[in-house]
């Protein structure tokens, strides 16, 4: 029971990761779109582009250490 917690939490930290990545590059798309447009990019446009992939980078990282630490932690052997 305590396995499938771990492996909900990961899947959902991961998902939460790439969830925040995509939106991070798709503000970025649109600031980029926007500025060769000739127009001026929206200031929270310009933010979440800056700050959402920083913290997708982190919140992996977290993922990749959890995982990490789950296989090198000694597995119960039956029959010892």
């Amino acid at each position: 029971m305590a396995q499938q917690r771990e492996r909900r939490a990961d899947a959902w930290l991961i998902g939460t990761a790439v969830a925040l990545m995509s939106i991070g590059a798709l503000a970025l798309a649109a600031v980029v779109i926007v500025g060769v447009a000739g127009g001026v990019p929206s200031v929270a446009l310009t933010w979440v582009g800056m700050i959402a992939p920083p913290i997708a980078f982190i919140v992996m990282v977290v993922a990749f250490v959890r995982l990490i630490g789950r296989r090198r932690r000694p597995t119960a052997q039956p029959g010892r």
